[in-house]
């Protein structure tokens, strides 16, 4: 949260990185919420949230990964947060240096 204006995300971007991170049970597995699901929990229009998915993607903060059941059966895409994590790895030094 105190990275907010550092990487930056608006504010809406912001609530659709907390939703993906309370979906992301298994440090093994990226979330995967459908576009309707966050919608819902975020009261935004399921193509505001696509685009503000987008806009995480466009920034490398989040990679769309496209799930499947079978040949032909696409579920709901996870979401890598890798690119987020290692911003904000790299932003831990300097909060690290204001704590102190």
């Amino acid at each position: 949260l105190q990275a907010q204006a550092k990487i930056p995300l608006s504010a809406e971007e912001l609530t659709i990185v907390m939703q993906l991170a309370d979906f992301w049970w298994d440090a093994n597995d990226v979330p995967h919420p459908t576009k309707e699901t966050l919608s819902i929990r975020t009261g935004m229009g399921p193509r505001q949230v696509q685009r503000h998915l987008a806009a995480l993607e466009k920034k490398g903060l989040v990679t769309r990964q496209p799930r499947h059941r079978g040949p032909k059966q696409q579920i709901a895409n996870g979401y890598s947060m890798a690119g987020l994590v290692k911003k904000l790895e790299e932003l831990e030094p300097a909060f690290r240096k204001e704590r102190e």
